[in-house]
């Protein structure tokens, strides 16, 4: 990612963001009196990440009873290749607008982004997500101008169900990006599941902030601390260019919970908070705010106040995972096991080339169920190379089933990264019965807390 900002953006970014900003000079911009000198985001430390999963070894998937569809990473046609932020962040808003249609199955951002740069035919892509339909596309970005392209294919035939080209100036971006979700919801679902969309879409009035908006998303999509201040950074610039954006406040609120949870900040946590608030005040239809206001209230214990909202968030986005994904948490830190295998299992389904948080929700709730065997799985799927108490966890796993000296090497990983002493310090769990169960899987394996 390597996005150009305004001195006046740069001004306001140097210090806060872990990123470098090369100078480009003076340029002429339109609807701007007199030259703006610009600067490059560069960020050369940071290496794409291999494909979350291979699709080549996952299951074939039955389909579901509703209309079901994957929106593919649309390709960076511009001459310059550090605009795929761009691109990405057309498809992922697509992905959003369609997943507000209750009339609609649409397959999770992340496995539809795990197949970017794979070379895979859209019949296969088909039957490993178990979707109907197929949207993929492309965007060239530049100037004052851009070229958006999308196809919609029946997976089984290869048949296009719609396609079209929009050739326009930029500023008529949001217009084509509203035309293109219409299209497709009235192809796939008929008049009612688009006027679903158009009722509860999120308007942007403001490029400069829609294009900081993109840019704070690919930001806090690689759940890195480095890249979640990034985030917050870019999703501030937004809100400086379109203040009453609730969509804007509701990222920002989720990615000032995340840094929380890096950093164990109270402060960051009641930023979250005000900002998820302003995002609820200025109707955010997402479920997002609710959900990271049921989580902060989760992480406090007060865990009446977290179901209030996080019931408000399921009903607005049921389907959405970044509001199951926090609601899966709450309900495995309450108590509420059943509940939290059932967002697992939905989540799983939405994404099921996703090997992260997917996993980590299904390996906690699998464990506290009493199903260690596919605990383990999960812990096997799960791409953890960071979070201590995750290692702790999976030695837990490993000792109920017997394992001790697989046990005791997962328990070493988690002391590499941070000395536990003890393991009930810190913990979210409401049930002192669930603590007692971790517990006794490190008994097990001979580790004492």
């Amino acid at each position: 990612m390597s996005p150009e900002v305004s001195s006046l953006d740069a001004a306001s970014m140097i210090g806060k963001i872990p990123y470098t900003l090369v100078d480009l000079g003076e340029h002429t911009m339109k609807n701007i009196a007199g030259p703006v000198h610009a600067y490059r985001v560069r960020t050369e430390e940071w290496v794409d990440p291999e494909p979350l999963a291979s699709i080549a070894s996952a299951e074939d998937l039955p389909l579901p009873f509703k209309p079901s569809v994957a929106v593919l990473p649309f390709t960076n046609m511009s001459a310059d290749p550090e605009q795929e932020y761009f691109s990405d962040g057309i498809a992922e808003d697509l992905i959003t607008e369609l997943s507000r249609s209750q009339s609609l199955f649409v397959i999770a951002r992340n496995s539809s982004f795990a197949l970017k740069g794979q070379s895979v035919n859209i019949t296969e892509i088909g039957r490993k997500l178990g979707v109907r339909y197929v949207v993929e596309g492309s965007v060239r970005k530049a100037a004052a101008r851009v070229r958006i392209t999308a196809q919609l294919i029946e997976a089984a035939t290869g048949n296009h169900v719609w396609a079209e080209r929009y050739d326009r100036d930029i500023e008529d971006l949001f217009t084509v990006q509203d035309e293109v979700t219409e299209r497709i919801a009235w192809a796939l679902v008929g008049k009612v599941g688009a006027a679903e969309i158009v009722r509860t879409r999120q308007t942007h009035t403001s490029l400069t902030a829609y294009d900081a908006f993109l840019r704070g998303i690919d930001a806090t999509s690689r759940i890195t601390e480095k890249d979640t201040v990034a985030g917050v950074e870019f999703l501030k610039l937004a809100l400086g260019w379109e203040p009453d954006s609730a969509r804007a406040h509701a990222w920002l609120a989720d990615a000032y919970a995340a840094l929380s949870a890096f950093r164990a900040d109270e402060e960051m946590k009641a930023s979250a908070m005000q900002s998820a608030l302003r995002a609820i005040e200025l109707g955010d239809a997402s479920g997002l705010a609710e959900a990271v206001v049921a989580a902060l209230h989760g992480w406090k214990g007060e865990f009446e106040a977290a179901e209030t909202h996080w019931q408000r968030a399921l009903a607005m986005g049921p389907t959405y995972p970044i509001v199951l994904g926090w609601v899966g948490y709450i309900c495995l830190w309450s108590g509420q096991l059943t509940k939290a295998r059932e967002i697992g299992e939905r989540l799983r389904r939405l994404s099921p080339l996703e090997q992260r948080d997917v996993h980590e929700l299904l390996a906690f709730t699998y464990y506290l169920l009493g199903e260690c065997e596919a605990s383990l799985d999960s812990f096997r799927r799960w791409d953890n190379n960071h979070y201590d108490r995750g290692f702790a966890n999976l030695a837990a796993c490993l000792g109920q089933l017997g394992r001790a000296e697989e046990a005791r090497s997962a328990w070493g990983r988690c002391l590499e990264r941070k000395p536990v002493g003890d393991y009930r310090r810190g913990s979210p769990y409401r049930r002192q019965e669930d603590v007692e169960h971790w517990l006794d899987g490190l008994r097990k394996a001979g580790i004492t807390d």
